[in-house]
């Protein structure tokens, strides 16, 4: 019987100890999030002006100057709250800055960025450079620019978005350098992804290995 009533005292002490510390840690974590808030606050009110400064630059068309700015911002604050909405806002239009002078991977860079802090318009923007690339990788090809048509696509696929017809151009590329194996894998993605075209390039790639 005493074993028991020590038994049930023990775990008794172990459940109160076991509490203590769970409201110990909530309040750790309400404390380190109230002072987590209050920072973003601040911030965002210290980056306000550099964010209407670079707005006003994007509009005189000063796109090199309104990326410089972000990156200056950037550099300062955003690795203190990396979920501060004006900062967030800038790096999307320092992609859309990237993109008016062409700067296609640096675009790219800034939206992902964005993406990874929850910007809704992230991904749509990162769709609007594939498309502009993949469009462009296909003017190359038709001109047969198989270098710059290749260098298209290494920056449509780093947006993560996809289709039949990137991975045609990639099988091409590998075929126009002789990696027949890299090829036969990019026409086989593009065949699964329905882009009509890719069958044939396989079955003629697959008689030029047999030669």
């Amino acid at each position: 019987m005493k074993k028991i009533i020590i038994f049930l005292c023990l775990a008794f002490s172990l459940s109160l100890n076991a509490q203590t510390y769970d409201t110990s840690l909530m309040e750790t974590y309400l404390q380190a999030y109230g002072e987590m808030t209050q920072r973003a606050i601040q911030i965002s009110h210290t980056v306000q002006p550099y964010r209407e400064e670079m707005y006003r630059l994007f509009q005189k068309g000063k796109f090199k100057e309104a990326i410089q700015l972000c990156n200056n911002v950037q550099s300062k604050y955003v690795y203190y709250v990396f979920d501060n909405k004006a900062i967030r806002d800038m790096e999307i239009l320092a992609g859309d800055c990237a993109v008016k002078i062409h700067a296609y991977e640096l675009a790219v860079s800034y939206y992902n960025t964005a993406k990874q802090a929850g910007v809704e318009c992230a991904e749509q923007k990162l769709f609007q450079v594939f498309d502009i690339k993949v469009r462009d990788a296909r003017e190359h090809f038709k001109s047969l620019n198989y270098i710059e048509m290749h260098n298209d696509i290494k920056v449509a696929l780093s947006t993560r978005w996809e289709n039949g017809e990137c991975y045609y151009y990639s099988g091409a590329y590998y075929e126009y350098c002789g990696m027949f194996g890299e090829a036969k894998k990019m026409y086989k993605l593009a065949k699964k992804k329905k882009y009509i075209p890719a069958s044939d390039a396989l079955l003629a790639l697959k008689r030029k290995m047999k030669k």
